[in-house]
């Protein structure tokens, strides 16, 4: 019975939670996404993915990694993702970087998928 009860407790408050979600002091509606990760850095490579419609992004430390950036990527403040700038952001799950080789596409790196990033000004 009590497990029941709790089980009911835990659903009613996710529902409440997706239907009226808090917003955050920026005025920005966040949700919490439990399977993303911050990431933080200088971009130091990126290069258009010709084929995928994505852009890919190397950001050195102290946390960063391989990234894609698609064109519906939420930009932050300075809005200059390019070589030299500090981002910060949240990435998720992979997708590929695909270029034309011939006739066909290949594909050169799977890397995070950027949803949110925010630059510095440019230096």
């Amino acid at each position: 019975m009590l497990k029941r009860l709790l089980g009911a407790f835990v659903i009613i408050s996710l529902s409440f939670l997706i239907l009226f979600p808090i917003p955050s002091n920026a005025g920005v509606i966040s949700f919490i996404n439990p399977l993303s990760t911050p990431f933080g850095g200088r971009i130091l490579f990126q290069m258009p993915c010709t084929c995928s419609a994505n852009q890919l992004l190397i950001i050195g430390p102290p946390k960063g990694g391989t990234f894609v950036m698609f064109p519906t990527v939420k930009l932050y403040e300075n809005y200059k993702p390019i070589i030299g700038n500090n981002v910060l952001g949240m990435s998720t799950g992979k997708a590929p970087c695909l270029v034309y080789a011939g006739l066909i596409c290949v594909p050169v790196a799977y890397a995070k998928i950027i949803y949110m990033i925010g630059t510095s000004k440019t230096p």
